[in-house]
């Protein structure tokens, strides 16, 4: 690695600081089980998980039921051609759940192109910023949200070999 970087004291020194939270994680978590045992561990993550799915269900349901939508456009598409390639969600409140719909300007070969892990990402990014700010995040807090993607070959859901590796940045931040 050092021969393949072109700063590797600062490269392996994030290596080595991830190797070391790696080793505190683990210290950290076999204690836990050590004191609880698995099966006590396990019970009290799935109470973690329900009760972060009832904070988000309680700040879901004082949202008025209905549609919520918005329109952007991806104005870069990796080749300099200046086009504007339309994207819109609706997130759809309905008492207690929610659901992001996708759509998007028909994928382009260009590496704007959005996964759909990076349209997951890019919601839950929001909303942990806007709405979820004081949630324990775990599995928990994506129950009550539901994602519809649209139409494979779309700039928010393209089919392989779709260009992506700016998609996050490019179309994803759009979603934000």
């Amino acid at each position: 690695i050092e021969k393949n970087v072109r700063v590797p004291d600062p490269v392996l020194n994030d290596i080595r600081s991830m190797i070391a939270a790696h080793h505190t994680g683990q210290d950290r978590l076999s204690r836990l089980i050590d004191e609880y045992g698995l099966d006590g561990f396990r019970q009290y993550c799935a109470i973690n998980k329900d009760l972060s799915e009832q904070m988000v269900r309680g700040k879901l349901s004082r949202i008025p039921d209905g549609e919520y939508v918005s329109h952007d456009w991806v104005e870069y598409d990796g080749h300099g051609v200046a086009q504007l390639l339309p994207l819109s969600c609706r997130f759809v409140v309905a008492g207690d759940e929610a659901t992001f719909a996708f759509e998007g300007h028909e994928q382009i070969d260009a590496f704007v192109n959005a996964t759909p892990a990076v349209m997951l990402g890019q919601s839950m990014t929001t909303l942990l910023c806007q709405l979820l700010y004081d949630v324990p995040v775990n599995a928990g807090v994506w129950r009550p949200f539901h994602f519809d993607f649209g139409v494979p070959g779309t700039i928010v859901n393209p089919r392989e070999p779709a260009p992506t590796t700016q998609g996050h940045m490019e179309t994803g931040m759009r979603v934000n």
